[in-house]
């Protein structure tokens, strides 16, 4: 089995990813791994991809999604809403552990 790990996301960082069924298109604002060696029994280092898009009512609603990025690969994957304190923006996670 291939996992998704931060290298899958971490060259897309900036880019433009749009949510399969949805008319979302957000930024790929970065990749937050986890510090330290990789935990007992896990294949990777548990990481977080964080997407930013604008302070819009219709926000995109957690679930998985087939997340299509610019010019990289198309990862089915869950996405949820999260707290931000970015003014404007709304930001979303894909936590992988």
């Amino acid at each position: 089995m291939e996992y998704l790990t931060a290298e899958t996301f971490q060259p897309h960082v900036g880019k433009d990813a749009h949510f399969r069924g949805t008319h979302h298109i957000l930024k790929l604002d970065r990749v937050e791994v986890q510090t330290g060696p990789i935990p007992p029994g896990h294949p990777f280092l548990p990481f977080i991809v964080i997407f930013q898009g604008p302070m819009v009512q219709d926000y995109l609603k957690s679930g998985i999604y087939d997340c299509e990025i610019e010019d990289g690969p198309t990862v089915n994957i869950h996405v949820a809403p999260m707290q931000t304190e970015t003014p404007g923006f709304h930001e979303y996670q894909a936590i992988f552990s």
